[in-house]
């Protein structure tokens, strides 16, 4: 694995992790609410606990968008590889090609043939 492959994949774990302890915090908040809380203390803990999964969403986003990134470029090479394979078939495979393209014969003289 690359270094930078690495340091994403390491950046995304500590922030995911930061993520999950602020919600961590945010539930043992809810918990030591008191039951007569008032409207204000109990929409300030949602609303923290909303913040808390959009960075979350943030992060699965990011991370979805880095995966399509890695699968476009494999897509890529995947197919140079193929063109790559086809080339080396059709070099030692003369009989493959027409006669004016054998690499085996002058240009000139596959057309004479």
């Amino acid at each position: 694995m690359s270094a930078r492959r690495l340091g994403h994949r390491t950046e995304f774990l500590a922030s995911l992790d930061d993520v999950l302890q602020d919600t961590a915090a945010i539930r043992r908040r809810a918990e030591r609410l008191p039951a007569d809380a008032t409207r204000s203390d109990r929409l300030a803990l949602a609303a923290d606990l909303a913040a808390a999964l959009a960075r979350m969403a943030d992060l699965y986003e990011e991370a979805a968008e880095r995966l399509q990134a890695i699968r476009a470029r494999k897509r890529t090479y995947a197919a140079y590889l193929r063109a790559a394979a086809l080339r080396r078939s059709a070099a030692v495979e003369p009989s493959a090609l027409p006669p004016a393209q054998s690499p085996a014969l002058p240009p000139a003289m596959g057309d004479r043939i």
